[in-house]
């Protein structure tokens, strides 16, 4: 069991609300709790959309109030607004960028980020983990 705290927010399609309820079961299942941002989590994930410039806005406005608001959480983005939008995520320093084909692996990829072991121990950080970006090739995780 992890003591690890994360918020997953969804823009768009059914699609993407069935995928994050997938996610989130999947994270909750393995002993992460789910809070509200105001409760600081560790990370929170965002899962975008992309086919309207009002969907992307509205990516751009969310992903800025979660940066501001818990300055010290990591954000993991996914959606189509990561194909799209490459420049905006690295102008504001998005800590993880997920592929559609590769957001199931997001659980694994948390795992990875806060170098969680079998037993769920947390350690500190790990300067080793992945780091999905625009400024690097897409990994595989």
């Amino acid at each position: 069991m992890n003591n690890l705290r994360f918020s997953i927010y969804t823009l768009g399609c059914k699609t993407n609300q069935s995928e994050s309820d997938c996610i989130t079961n999947d994270l909750t299942g393995r002993g992460f709790q789910i809070v509200s941002l105001k409760e600081k989590p560790d990370f929170s994930i965002i899962n975008t959309c992309s086919v309207t410039s009002a969907s992307d806005s509205k990516a751009r406005q969310l992903i800025r109030r979660i940066k501001q608001s818990n300055p010290g959480g990591k954000i993991i983005v996914t959606g189509c607004f990561v194909v799209f939008n490459e420049k905006f995520l690295a102008e504001n320093k998005i800590d993880f960028i997920i592929r559609n084909e590769d957001k199931y692996n997001i659980p694994e990829l948390v795992y990875k980020i806060f170098n969680i072991d079998f037993a769920g121990k947390v350690h500190a950080l790990s300067k080793t983990a992945p780091r999905l970006s625009p400024a690097l090739p897409y990994q595989n995780i």
